[in-house]
């Protein structure tokens, strides 16, 4: 079972010997049950520390509560965040924040961060150039980001800017090993003014776009606005999507009724 399946392995144990000997000694006292033809071995397993971490507040100047083990850890609602006390952390690979006015991303480079998540009023991704784990990374932020340091950044494959202000997408052209990408209609129709059509996408998302808000009764257009992206600019974007390229089939039209396509 992979190491973030779920929420990891429940124990984790000195050795396999060690494990074996716990639940042969659980066998000889009789300390099992049978099921429908399964075997249960009741074998007691010592406490394990959450290996997940919320900071909130205050508490985030210090990473309170931040430990050699902590695998998640979530920052919420703090009007300053230090990651210092990140540095070296053997075992962090998920980093989530909510609603932080800003904070240096330089310790995260001494961490094996994997899945990045900030939503910060400013962001600079300078810092985190050539980060060697980084794999996911989502921004939240209406202030204009620099995507330029994500280019030196050697497994960098997912990115989710679609509430984000980006200064150039056309950056997007240059991180050859892109892999997925999450956008709105607007910030796909300028990566593709800027820089084409990505080749090595394997999957591509078209986000919802922000909710608009119903005018009042009074107003002249007392219209309902449905929310975005609709059935047909979906369908749109997914053609628009494949650009030129000889190696995506894109078939249009719909099923027939009774199940059997049209022709």
């Amino acid at each position: 079972m992979g190491v973030h399946h779920d929420d990891g392995p429940v124990y984790v144990a000195d050795s396999v010997t060690g494990l074996l000997h716990r639940h042969v000694a659980a066998l000889r006292a009789g300390a099992y049950r049978i099921e429908q033809g399964e075997l249960w071995i009741d074998a007691e397993e010592p406490e394990e520390e959450p290996r997940a971490l919320v900071v909130a507040g205050a508490d985030a100047a210090s990473m309170r509560g931040m430990r050699a083990g902590i695998e998640r850890l979530t920052v919420l609602n703090a009007p300053w965040a230090d990651f210092r006390p990140l540095r070296g952390t053997p075992t962090l690979w998920q980093i989530t924040v909510e609603n932080v006015p800003g904070a240096d991303l330089g310790p995260l480079r001494d961490t094996p961060v994997e899945l990045l998540d900030l939503a910060m009023d400013a962001i600079d991704l300078w810092p985190l150039a050539g980060h060697a784990t980084l794999r996911l990374l989502t921004l939240r932020t209406a202030n204009p980001v620099d995507l330029a340091p994500l280019m030196s950044c050697p497994r960098l494959y997912g990115l989710d800017l679609s509430e984000a202000t980006v200064n150039d997408l056309g950056v997007l052209a240059d991180l050859k090993n892109l892999l997925y990408l999450r956008l709105r209609r607007a910030q796909w129709e300028e990566l593709w003014e800027r820089a084409g059509h990505p080749a090595g996408l394997a999957a591509a998302e078209l986000a919802a776009e922000p909710p608009r808000e119903r005018a009042w009764w009074w107003s002249v257009d007392r219209s309902y606005h449905a929310p975005e992206p609709s059935l047909r600019t979906a369908v749109k974007w997914a053609a628009d999507l494949a650009g030129r390229s000889a190696d995506v089939r894109t078939f249009a039209g719909r099923f027939a009724r009774g199940g059997s396509a049209s022709r």
